[in-house]
């Protein structure tokens, strides 16, 4: 019984800290430490974390595409007929925008 709850409890405190602008993988390691879990189970964390990783390409991924769709169109829009600036391409483009935010950084 002890085997199966604690899983569940890190997927949820894995779930619910993951977007928090604090660490997930500190609450992990806290959580673990009271359980009284005293090795790191460091592949249960990466598996924790590719879950986290796979609902969030799940549940943006129209969004990821266009982003990735708008990024591969930069060089047609630029050397096509009309011979816009990228500084207009990224104006008026918001997935293009919001692309290169993420990338720029």
């Amino acid at each position: 019984m002890y085997e199966t709850i604690i899983p569940l409890l890190l997927g949820v405190v894995q779930g619910l800290t993951e977007f928090l602008p604090v660490s997930s993988s500190g609450h992990l390691v806290l959580l673990q430490h009271f359980a009284g879990i005293d090795e790191p189970a460091i592949l249960f964390d990466i598996c924790l974390h590719v879950g986290t990783l796979m609902a969030v390409l799940l549940i943006f991924y129209k969004d990821i595409l266009a982003m990735i769709k708008a990024i591969l169109q930069i060089p047609g829009k630029l050397f096509s007929e009309k011979r816009s600036s990228i500084i207009a391409l990224i104006r008026e483009d918001p997935e293009l925008k919001t692309a290169l935010l993420i990338i720029v950084g």
